[in-house]
């Protein structure tokens, strides 16, 4: 977390010489990370073998408005897991400060015919065999 320092010039109502005052020194300090959101759902479904985009995001962090940075560093990484058809994709936003502020998005590789609104039905028919001698 960094402080900021802002010079502010104050002028005084005086009988004195000129009515200036030395330039005064504000501190901010942030300690509030970035806004970041994720478009879209959570966990996301995609079909396996089809082509596809991570989505967009938006990011803000409103104190670095004050430090002349209100556009946050967005980085993406991908992190496999145990079920290979699921991978997290994790989105980190770090502001001017060092705040960071994280949101992991999750992708469910489904197999062809299987994933979300498809509307298939399940085939519960035995196989039929046939067998000529």
């Amino acid at each position: 977390m960094k402080y900021l320092c802002l010079a502010i010039l104050i002028v005084t109502v005086s009988t004195q010489a000129n009515g200036l005052v030395p330039n005064a020194c504000v501190t901010i300090y942030d300690a509030t990370p970035p806004v970041l959101t994720v478009c879209g759902p959570n966990p996301l479904h995609v079909t396996a073998g089809s082509t596809w985009q991570l989505p967009e995001y938006s990011c803000a962090d409103h104190m670095g408005e004050f430090a002349g940075d209100p556009n946050p560093t967005v980085q993406i990484t991908e992190e496999p897991t145990a079920n290979p058809a699921v991978v997290n994709y994790r989105y980190q936003a770090r502001d001017w400060a060092g705040n960071v502020s994280t949101v992991v998005l999750t992708v469910i590789f489904d197999p062809v015919g299987e994933g979300e609104g498809e509307g298939e039905e399940e085939d519960t028919a035995p196989p039929v065999i046939n067998v000529r001698l």
